[in-house]
């Protein structure tokens, strides 16, 4: 079940196809199988799209996990190295005018306006995460050094991530009574190999709810390592004892706290700029005409910032929490 499941997570691909220095993709049309894009204007979900999509991002990181203790050789040469050769999103640039470098400036200086504001509110309230605040400030500062640490691999829990895991890019099939079913995942532009955790956080913090977070965390954190074991004891043959010294929830778990902030930086981006509605300003439209300097940047930020509702920080501020809460020491 885990195996068909784990190969049938994607839609068919019909056709691939380069000519006069264009590329072309024909994909199957999922819509005419009844699947759509869920969640609602916010981008959250509610608990049963959680649950069905971490079950299927279980069974795509096992599939990694399985095809390295099969072959590892391979796998490195195949997909590793490919993917490491082909993103400079994780390459240190020689100059910050580049577009890769540009995201992460833009995602540095919103998550900073972010974690000041938070700061004001909790000194108010007794400034309790007044020094684990501070830690991660330092971090963010040097936004672009932080990203490409928290990519940086670590073996044996490192997979193929998705990248970029969210309700946008998740389609899901629903039962009679409307209830989601089953899962396929798109655009896979933005692979890394890298923790697991890469993929987890950033679906979590954009598309959970602060209420999911406080009141559903274990749940949703246990859906995805039982499926885990799930695939990896059909996919290997053993049984789940034997794979619990590798594959662990504390292992888990110790990955998600050291590689979060990966997630709710880009979250936290993200977020604040999709709340942003027809006549405000968007950040990544900047792109649009050219490569903008970094005045430019700052600007369109502070617009932002200012323009975006309290309700964006009602979301915001519980996830930043959260994070101070989980993440490594």
């Amino acid at each position: 079940r885990n195996l068909s499941a784990a190969h049938d997570l994607f839609p068919k691909c019909y056709c691939v196809a380069r000519y006069s220095g264009n590329e072309m993709i024909v994909l199957q049309n999922l819509s005419i199988f009844g699947y759509r894009i869920g969640g609602d204007r916010f981008m959250l979900l509610d608990y049963e799209h959680i649950v069905v999509a971490l079950e299927g991002l279980a069974r795509f990181h096992a599939l990694s996990y399985v095809t390295k203790k099969k072959d590892f050789r391979s796998f490195e040469e195949r997909v590793v190295a490919r993917i490491r050769d082909g993103k400079r999103f994780v390459k240190k640039q020689n100059t910050s005018d580049t577009i890769t470098e540009g995201y992460k400036i833009i995602i540095g200086h919103v998550v900073m306006m972010v974690l000041d504001r938070f700061n004001e509110k909790q000194l108010e309230e007794g400034g309790l995460y007044t020094e684990k605040l501070e830690r991660v400030r330092r971090r963010v500062e040097s936004c672009p050094e932080l990203i490409r640490e928290l990519l940086v691999p670590e073996e044996p829990l490192a997979v193929l991530c998705h990248g970029d895991f969210n309700r946008n890019n998740i389609m899901f099939r629903y039962d009679s009574d409307n209830k989601p079913c089953d899962v396929k995942f798109i655009d896979f532009q933005t692979p890394f190999y890298a923790s697991p955790a890469i993929d987890l956080s950033f679906f979590l913090f954009v598309n959970a709810s602060p209420e999911l977070w406080a009141n559903r965390w274990n749940d949703m954190f246990s859906v995805y390592h039982r499926t885990l074991l799930d695939a990896l004891s059909e996919f290997l043959n053993c049984s789940q004892d034997t794979l619990q010294s590798e594959f662990s929830r504390e292992a888990f778990e110790r990955q998600f706290s050291k590689h979060l902030l990966y997630g709710f930086l880009l979250a936290t981006c993200f977020i604040v700029e999709n709340a942003a509605d027809a006549e405000k300003p968007k950040m990544f439209e900047l792109y649009n005409d050219g490569i903008p300097t970094v005045e430019e940047l700052f600007n369109i930020m502070q617009e932002v910032m200012n323009l975006v509702g309290i309700d964006v920080f009602d979301r915001v501020f519980p996830l930043t929490a959260e994070m101070l809460d989980r993440i490594s020491p």
